[in-house]
């Protein structure tokens, strides 16, 4: 009775998960082409990057940058204390191209991530009616200012944050890319609001009024709380598709990315256990034990874990059209449930082992972060 009962509630609430991801998917755009030619009179638009240790990528973003179709562009590229050649290769392209504005940061104030100090210190910097935040490893198509600008003006946007598409990779990262990918959708849509470090575009005063990067100033999710501040301060904001846009290669391996997630699956959880073993019951209930109760003796209970399966294959067809990936991947999902709550535990422990989070030579103390949540 008691796995009846089980079994039950799991398939409501990935029914009720599902229903919510579906209908919330289908709201997401993809990005409605600019006409040609593009017009030279309009906006001046700031893109901001801060970049560090970014010496392998950063030459072809900017080079992506300067190769735009959308000419009233100004690109601030912030090297914040890299200790490879990310600063030397700035000032030779910035001798090459005059759009482009290198600022230096040598020292951190207290009280800052660096990346969100980075951003702001170009934010002052810049000139720009519209203002676009990216990553420092990511491609831009010919079109990518032109097409983003025209839709967001189109839609009479306030914020367009755009998803990218991912290059690259090993399988067993792209596996756990592609479900990382689905929860974090979900993730937006049931939050009601979004945020992309790769691409969140915004006019200057909106930015200025959700707070800027002051109110986020500690925050590794910044890209995501920024989406917030601007919901929370009445703006209209909408999540895209980037595909043809703008592409990323996120990691090489999922050992990568599995690093890479340690500054910030904690901070998801607001820094606070009780989340964090919320999180591990309700992945392992609906993501790890439908696959392996599809074996029990009893049919009733083969049959509810059976549908809540069938769910996901459903999701991942659907799914494949935006993220471009086999269907098959949805055979992997306990596998990769199991190295989201690996990377969830490991943050947790880490943080909590050296008193907070150290990131790219900078440790910034749970203290403050938890004061800044």
């Amino acid at each position: 009775m008691i796995i009846f009962i089980y079994t039950s509630t799991v398939l409501l609430f990935v029914t009720m998960i599902c229903l919510q991801w579906y209908c919330g998917i289908r709201e997401i755009p993809f990005i409605t082409r600019a006409p040609d030619p593009v017009s030279t009179d309009e906006a001046l638009v700031s893109v901001i990057i801060a970049a560090k240790d970014e010496e392998t990528e950063i030459e072809s973003t900017i080079r992506s940058l300067m190769a735009q179709s959308y000419t009233n562009l100004e690109v601030i590229a912030v090297n914040d204390r890299s200790d490879d050649r990310t600063g030397a290769i700035l000032d030779r392209l910035g001798g090459e191209f005059p759009a482009l504005q290198v600022i230096h940061i040598h020292e951190l104030p207290t009280g800052w991530l660096g990346k969100n100090h980075a951003l702001y210190k170009g934010y002052e910097q810049s000139r720009g009616d519209w203002l676009l935040y990216a990553d420092a490893d990511i491609l831009f198509s010919e079109k990518a200012v032109a097409d983003s600008l025209y839709f967001a003006r189109t839609k009479s946007l306030d914020h367009l944050a755009l998803l990218p598409e991912n290059r690259g990779g090993t399988l067993p990262y792209r596996i756990f890319y592609t479900f990382w990918g689905i929860i974090g959708v979900w993730n937006f849509i049931a939050a009601g609001h979004a945020g992309v470090g790769a691409f969140n575009l915004m006019k200057r005063d909106v930015y200025k009024h959700a707070g800027t990067h002051k109110a986020i100033a500690l925050r590794p999710d910044d890209d995501l709380k920024l989406g917030k501040t601007i919901v929370d301060a009445g703006y209209k904001q909408q999540l895209g598709f980037g595909n043809g846009i703008i592409s990323i290669q996120w990691y090489e391996t999922l050992k990568d990315m599995s690093l890479g997630l340690e500054k910030n699956l904690f901070a998801f959880m607001q820094y606070r256990l009780s989340f964090v073993l919320l999180a591990t019951v309700g992945v392992l209930s609906f993501h790890v034990t439908p696959f392996i109760l599809v074996f029990h003796s009893d049919v009733i209970v083969q049959r509810l874990s059976a549908a809540v399966v069938v769910l996901y294959v459903l999701m991942y067809v659907k799914n494949g059209r935006y993220f471009s990936h086999p269907w098959w991947y949805v055979c992997t999902v306990p596998f990769s449930a199991l190295v989201f709550l690996y990377c969830l535990w490991r943050s947790m422990i880490k943080t909590y082992k050296n008193g907070g989070v150290e990131w790219r030579g900078t440790k910034y103390s749970l203290k403050e972060l938890r004061q800044k949540k």
